[in-house]
């Protein structure tokens, strides 16, 4: 074997080496923060949320660019207002631990819609810290009580149904009351890890998946199409039920 040979197959095992190693994303979050969400992998560290801020000849161009986008966005509701008069529906924004255990019981519902398709990358990820602090406060003592009930509710029924289906740790789930204060705090530090080799699988077994349902159709035709009948089989005359002609 020549030294190219052996070059090249040094590469394809470190490439092998390299696609098993865990990519890991970290989400920490808290109130009146924004989520702060990275990515790592090896010796790299990617901040994807918030994003890295920009110079301030291209945050002038973007604040230019929205201002515009706003007022388009105004005069058409106004156009569409003009046109017929309606009720506008307040929509209510939960926050404080209420809203956090909501959205948690929503993320949950929702990986375990997607676990048919991602199955793989589902029972992959791998869920190794799971840090969910919540500090229930309202404005007296009885809906403080009534409360932090709901939030206890939420959060160990959405744990219960994400043990069935997600690969997760042991988590450290802190509820606790406050008498005291009138509004509620909460904070979360959720990490996860998958191998590389496991996601470009998923997208592999989607990718021929898609391929297969592709070639199905074009050999069954477009949808609506009678099928030509089979006439590979000769239908042989059956025989009169009446009796012998004379």
């Amino acid at each position: 074997m020549t030294w190219l040979g052996c070059l090249l197959w040094g590469l394809l095992a470190l490439l092998a080496l390299a696609l098993l190693v865990p990519v890991a994303v970290m989400v920490q979050a808290r109130e009146g923060q924004p989520p702060q969400v990275r990515l790592g992998w090896l010796f790299l560290r990617v901040r994807l949320y918030p994003p890295k801020p920009l110079s301030p000849a291209k945050e002038k161009a973007l604040r230019e660019k929205r201002r515009k986008k706003e007022l388009r966005k105004y005069l058409k509701r106004k156009n569409k207002e003009s046109k017929r008069l309606s009720k506008k529906r307040k929509t209510v924004s939960h926050k404080g631990p209420e809203g956090l255990a909501e959205k948690l019981s929503l993320a949950v519902e929702l990986m375990e819609a997607l676990k048919g398709g991602l199955g793989l990358l589902v029972r992959r990820f791998r869920f190794y810290r799971i840090y969910v602090c919540l500090v229930v406060a309202k404005e007296d003592a009885a809906q403080t009580a009534i409360a932090y009930g709901k939030v206890n509710h939420r959060i160990y029924t959405a744990y219960a149904a994400a043990q069935s289906f997600l690969n997760l740790a042991r988590p450290d789930l802190r509820i606790y009351p406050d008498f005291q204060r009138e509004e509620g705090t909460w904070e979360l530090d959720i990490r996860g890890r998958i191998a590389p080799v496991f996601v470009l699988a998923a997208l592999a077994s989607m990718a021929w998946g898609a391929v297969k349902l592709l070639l199905n159709n074009q050999k069954e035709g477009p949808p609506g199409q009678a099928k030509p009948p089979d006439t590979s089989k000769k239908h042989r005359p059956q025989p009169s039920m009446g009796g012998n002609s004379i």
